[in-house]
């Protein structure tokens, strides 16, 4: 195959060249980077073409950040271009890229003094934030990943528009995080979007939640962890007031519209005041599963969830809140019995469309059937995913599903008689895959496409709850499997 060369590409006009480099801009790293970087050497119109598209993503996976920023400090022109920080290392050469001030990084020759020499000129001029961030530097050596180099990092990309954190196992839980975020608010005024991977306190990231411009938030790992032996919570210390005193806590209100919470292990007190004071949130999530981390057992937290939902109830389009599977599950209250029940909660939300939730089972006696509440959907529903807790263990009676099976055929006659207009499709997800297929009855997938309802079933992953992998394990030694029937299987990739 013939390759083009750059005296081809020149002879294409800016149209057609700015189409390669949006096609260039989605490679993976560090092919994107590589191939925007040779071809800003390319030639002067093709340096000019491509080099906002450099700098507009910034990805620190290995090696070190200094070098970037002794270069956007020096220059703010570069400095402005930059929209996009995805801050996810490797650790694994950690002890190759470290930094003193005053001192060359170990093996590198790369120096953060520049961008250190441009934050005490801010704070000389009174920048309190700089001034924190100078002395904080001044403390130790900064290691890989460390939280004071994106904080710095932060001081100089004013036009950021997302930011992509994929692990904080090493930062400081009893500290607020981003700090120039948290003091400055008005810096950051293009940054919209933000994805982290914790564990994290719901207070780290207090100032994503009340930044003006954020709109969508996914954190991962939103814990309420131990606090550790003679250590003080940053908020707790009214030393730190001074800092802050300008800051987010002259305000109490958000404007986020999407906010997911995964994998997270809290009671949602301090997340369920700030989305209180939302205005126009359209999607939320949240996955409960039990933490190592935790300081103590925490219950799904329906009642802070339901006060949280509903004081969103004209704006809502999304809502999922699931107990996702673990080794190790937990007993989870039923919610259609309780007096806050999701159900319930959302059955007159005018603009809810999608609904995704638990459900009891009537696989256990701990869990005695009670038949879904159809008539409770919200008018305007279009998709229901179900986690039927029942289905989690793998049971061989086939009667244990002929009540929910009886139910779905009941749905399909609502449907039919015009309620429920706008539904499409039921999804049940996490059942044990030896099932074959859920519910059993294939012909309940018939049933509902004739009225216009797509029957969706996505089995749980091998080995995700001690009761797959114990059956799993069990049957290999024993004989082949059954074959699984799936309509549609959704494969999450890890």
């Amino acid at each position: 195959m013939a390759t083009l060369s750059s005296s081809s590409l020149l002879k294409l006009p800016d149209e057609l060249l700015l189409e390669i480099l949006n096609y260039i801009d989605h490679f993976a790293y560090p092919w994107r980077t590589n191939s925007l970087y040779g071809l800003t050497l390319a030639g002067r119109r093709l340096h000019a073409l491509a080099k906002p598209y450099l700098y507009s993503n910034f990805s620190f996976y290995a090696g070190v950040p200094y070098l970037f920023l002794r270069t956007i400090s020096l220059n703010p022109d570069l400095a402005s271009q930059v929209k996009v920080i995805c801050w996810d290392y490797d650790t694994s050469a950690a002890e190759l890229f470290v930094y003193k001030p005053g001192v060359l990084a170990v093996k590198q020759g790369f120096q953060l003094d520049d961008a250190c020499d441009k934050l005490e000129d801010r704070a000389a001029h009174g920048n309190l934030v700089a001034r924190h961030l100078v002395d904080g530097l001044k403390l130790g050596r900064l290691y890989l990943g460390d939280l004071r180099a994106l904080e710095v990092l932060l001081m100089f990309t004013p036009n950021v528009e997302h930011l992509e954190v994929a692990e904080t196992y090493r930062w400081d839980d009893h500290h607020y995080w981003f700090t120039p975020i948290l003091c400055i608010p008005n810096d950051f005024s293009q940054l919209v979007s933000a994805t982290l991977q914790g564990p994290m306190r719901s207070e780290n990231v207090v100032g994503l939640m009340l930044l003006p411009s954020m709109r969508r938030l996914e954190l991962t790992q939103v814990i309420e962890m131990r606090q550790e032996q003679d250590r003080t919570l940053q908020w707790q210390d009214p030393s730190a007031d001074k800092l802050f005193s300008k800051g987010f806590f002259n305000q109490r209100s958000s404007n986020l519209e999407h906010l997911h919470l995964l994998d997270s292990y809290t009671q949602l007190h301090d997340i369920m005041q700030i989305v209180r004071t939302t205005r126009n949130l359209k999607s939320f999530v949240y996955e409960h599963i039990v933490n190592e981390l935790s300081q103590q057992h925490l219950d799904m937290p329906y009642d802070n969830l339901t006060q949280l939902l509903e004081s969103q109830q004209d704006t809502l389009i999304s809502i999922s809140i699931s107990a996702k599977h673990s080794r190790d599950p937990i007993p989870l209250p039923a919610p259609w019995e309780d007096k806050n029940v999701i159900f319930k909660t959302v059955q007159d939300f005018p603009n809810l469309t999608h609904l995704e939730v638990s459900y009891p089972c009537a696989q256990s006696r701990q869990w005695p059937y009670r038949a879904p509440k159809w008539e409770e959907l919200p008018p305007n529903l279009e998709h229901l995913t179900v986690d039927y807790l029942g289905a989690h263990e793998y049971i061989e009676d086939s009667r244990r599903t002929a009540e929910l099976e009886q139910d779905l055929e009941e749905l399909a006659v609502r449907k039919r008689r015009g309620a429920l207009p706008n539904l499409r499709s039921v999804a049940f997800e996490n059942w044990h895959p030896y099932y074959g297929s859920f519910p059993r009855d294939v012909s309940i997938g018939n049933v509902l496409r004739n009225v216009g309802v797509q029957l969706i079933s996505i089995p749980a992953k091998i080995g995700s709850t001690t009761h797959i992998m114990e059956d799993i394990g069990w049957v290999e030694l024993q004989s082949e499997p059954e074959w699984v029937i799936i309509e549609i299987y959704r494969v999450d990739e890890e």
